[in-house]
């Protein structure tokens, strides 16, 4: 069941009415020029209903490696072929309770060794993690960033830093999916002064990135 959500600053948003939850799937939060540009952050919106319902691209990974991750750690489970792209990948699912208002904010990256991983797969949905919440009286807001792996997200070269491209781009992804954080979320009921920033695997090594700053 689809609903429309009056965002202050960005207008209305179309997401996933879900038991008391609204999820937002594929918000762009930066724009690419090319595959290895800097991101762009998304600070400014047309007014037209933005269509938040559909799981946004995997960004350019192996097609299978959602199928991969499953065999070492977990049963399948069901989800629809992912779209890929090299310039669209940059986006968030956003999942609040109902009539949310200045709640903490989990921001979550996902692992995949650098290399594979994607906000849209199955495992990383955090529905029942903020259901969850609701129930036990903790209710948070969920974010799940998508950004640039493997040779997009993290090769560097001489060739490319003379071409004006710089390193470690899948870390400058998420550094701008934080910005927009700060700058939209209140708008869906968060607090930008309570977040927490959480990783599984590669995606915990680059939170201690962020926190050093050592990535720039």
């Amino acid at each position: 069941m689809t609903e429309e959500f009056k965002h202050p600053t960005i207008g209305f948003i179309r997401g996933l009415a879900k038991d008391g939850l609204l999820q937002f799937l594929g918000v762009k939060y930066a724009l690419l020029q090319d595959r290895f540009a800097e991101p762009e952050l998304v600070s400014e919106y047309d007014g037209s209903t933005i269509d938040a319902t559909k799981v946004g691209p995997q960004a350019l990974s192996d097609p299978l490696s959602c199928e991969a991750e499953y065999s070492v750690f977990q049963q399948s489970l069901p989800h629809q072929p992912f779209d890929i792209s090299d310039r669209d990948c940059l986006h968030l699912t956003i999942t609040i309770p109902r009539e949310a208002k200045d709640l903490p904010v989990f921001i979550f990256i996902h692992g995949g060794s650098f290399t594979i991983g994607s906000n849209a797969w199955p495992q990383y949905d955090q529905t029942r993690l903020v259901r969850q919440g609701v129930e036990m009286g903790m209710p948070f807001i969920g974010v799940g960033v998508n950004y640039r792996v493997g040779v997009p997200g993290f090769l560097t070269s001489a060739e490319l830093r003379r071409a004006g491209y710089k390193p470690n781009n899948g870390i400058r992804d998420q550094r701008a999916a934080l910005m927009w954080v700060q700058r939209f979320i209140s708008g869906f009921g968060g607090d930008p002064n309570k977040v927490t920033l959480a990783g599984q695997s590669a995606g915990a090594g680059k939170c201690d990135r962020h926190a050093s700053n050592s990535a720039f």
